[in-house]
């Protein structure tokens, strides 16, 4: 290496850890600090030619008054992929923070400012699995090859640690998708069922992956009704709590000042039919939207003030017995906790 790119590496490696968009150096701030790391013994012009013809391959972005090192992500962009990992539940604490630091080492100098408008704690409830990370690889793996894998789950027990299941699963896997900070799989059906459907597994609760190497997955077309691909974004809408099963027309009934909690959660895929009040300022508006029947029904519960449903008749039932159980259970009286 010749002593021009060697000291294009050094000035280089400077404008790296000290400067970002918003933190830049002057020429002779760079040579002054070359010369007290590096000790080099090159002139003040050398070094201003350097930073000169690193500017102009599209390395060092800035002139005389300040420069700094182009970076392929911005601060604000690292934050938010620090953010994802930070806040993701089912990445486990180890696997966290190696990713955390391994972005921190690429970070301009003014994201060590940023963070500290963060409010980190120091624990997070995220899962116990270690082995997330790499069970996802594996299921990437069978997922381009369409291979079958076979799945070993785990869950909690009362000594707040994960242990592995008794049996094992055999499944098609589609795609891996992240919703609420948790991973899960799409994936052919292991249940049986008049109707084959596509399942959501927490990834977080496998224990342990393998693919069966001689047994080619089932086309994702068999699990869906007339489609030939998996429509990813409508799958989502659909399933806002990641439940399996059917999805059906529904009819609700819901307050037009809220008509954003529907958004927030199903997004705009749905009809509005009829308006009830004023014209300009409904009170009430009719809607119409395919969802998935399990995660509405829970959506209701959470939302029951300001949503009605008019149809299905089966799901209004089975929103009035379950208000029913809750009075119910309410309605007793604790007489010993023990």
């Amino acid at each position: 290496m010749s002593l021009s790119n060697i000291l294009g590496v050094q000035v280089l490696e400077e404008l790296a850890k000290y400067t970002g968009e918003s933190k830049r150096l002057r020429y002779k701030e760079i040579y002054k600090l070359l010369v007290d790391e590096f000790r080099i013994e090159s002139r003040f012009d050398t070094v201003s030619d350097c930073i000169r013809e690193l500017k102009n391959i599209g390395l060092v972005e800035g002139d005389r008054r300040g420069c700094y090192l182009i970076r392929e992500f911005s601060s604000t962009e690292i934050r938010m992929m620090i953010d994802g990992i930070y806040y993701g539940k089912s990445i486990s604490e180890k696997d966290a923070t190696q990713i955390i630091d391994k972005l921190k080492n690429i970070s301009p100098v003014d994201i060590k400012n940023r963070l500290k408008n963060l409010s980190y704690h120091e624990k997070y409830n995220r899962t116990d699995n270690e082995k997330t990370a790499s069970i996802i690889d594996v299921l990437d793996e069978a997922i381009t090859s369409q291979m079958k894998v076979e799945i070993t789950g785990c869950h909690y027990k009362i000594d707040k640690k994960m242990h592995p299941n008794d049996r094992t699963f055999t499944t098609t896997p589609y795609n891996i998708v992240s919703d609420k900070q948790m991973y899960y799989l799409i994936c052919s059906g292991t249940h049986a069922r008049p109707k084959p459907e596509l399942e959501m597994r927490r990834i977080d609760r496998m224990w342990d992956v393998r693919i069966k190497k001689m047994e080619t997955g089932d086309p994702v077309r068999n699990y869906l009704c007339g489609e030939t691909e998996l429509d990813l974004s409508k799958w989502m809408e659909e399933h806002i709590y990641m439940f399996s099963g059917e999805c059906v027309l529904v009819e609700l009934k819901i307050k037009a000042e809220n008509i954003g909690e529907l958004i927030d959660w199903y997004g705009k895929n749905f009809t509005i039919e009829k308006t009830i009040g004023d014209k300009d300022t409904p009170e009430y508006v009719i809607v119409k939207l395919v969802v998935n029947t399990k995660a509405l029904f829970f959506w209701l519960l959470q939302y029951y003030r300001i949503v009605t449903v008019l149809s299905p008749a089966g799901l209004r039932e089975k929103l009035r017995q379950a208000g029913k159980d809750i009075s119910d259970a309410y309605a007793i009286e604790i007489q010993d906790r023990c």
